[in-house]
């Protein structure tokens, strides 16, 4: 038998719009479209159809208030294996999705996609010329 090492890979940065494309799960939507494309090299985010019932909103908003560990604990299935940024993006999901709870507020141009290639000097960089959905700008879109 021959002995092998083990090195777990961690990936400090998760690409553009991340909080965008981690809210699709929470907003009830299980259809993730794929992410990267291989022939163009890009990560293509598209829109989804979603509208929050105000039960959910107060519910994210209650979590919001709740400490690191609390939220920890109720938002995540296996709490001892997070990573330390988990209850931050967890907040910037919930902050999301309560500041635009139906989808045409979160991407009211109706793009059929945002599209991003990496670009060695500047890291991830939209390729399409319409705007970034409305809740975009609230986190970084370069690279490490």
């Amino acid at each position: 038998m021959q002995e092998k090492a083990f090195c777990p890979a961690i990936f400090e940065y998760k690409g553009p719009m991340l909080s965008i494309r981690e809210a699709r799960c929470m907003s009830g939507n299980r259809e993730y479209g794929d992410l990267f494309r291989a022939e163009s090299h890009c990560i293509c985010v598209q829109p989804w159809e979603y509208e929050l019932d105000a039960r959910t909103v107060a519910v994210f908003k209650h979590f919001m208030k709740m400490d690191d560990r609390a939220l920890l604990s109720f938002t995540s299935t296996s709490p001892l294996a997070e990573g330390p940024s988990f209850v931050t993006n967890m907040r910037s999901i919930l902050d999301l999705l309560t500041k635009y709870p139906r989808s045409k507020e979160l991407f009211p141009d109706k793009r059929a996609e945002f599209r991003f290639g990496w670009k060695e000097t500047q890291g991830w960089v939209e390729l399409n010329d319409a705007p970034q959905p409305a809740g975009a700008g609230e986190e970084a879109v370069t690279g490490p």
